[in-house]
């Protein structure tokens, strides 16, 4: 079990995917709907992440 919080897992686990992917937050918006503001606070730490995210990040995951 990861003693990382989850808030921060999912932070990383953000910045590490899109990173992966090679795109821009910009990129992410258009694909979820998510500002990019928004994206880049989160990314930081700055805004929690809130649940719906994460089917968010499953589906845009699964498309490409």
């Amino acid at each position: 079990m990861s003693s990382i919080p989850v808030e921060v897992d999912m932070t990383l686990r953000l910045r590490e995917e899109r990173q992966r992917r090679d795109w821009s937050l910009v990129d992410v918006t258009m694909r979820t709907g998510i500002s990019s503001a928004d994206l880049s606070l989160v990314e930081r730490g700055l805004k929690p992440a809130f649940p719906g995210w994460r089917s968010e990040e499953r589906r845009v995951g699964k498309e490409c």
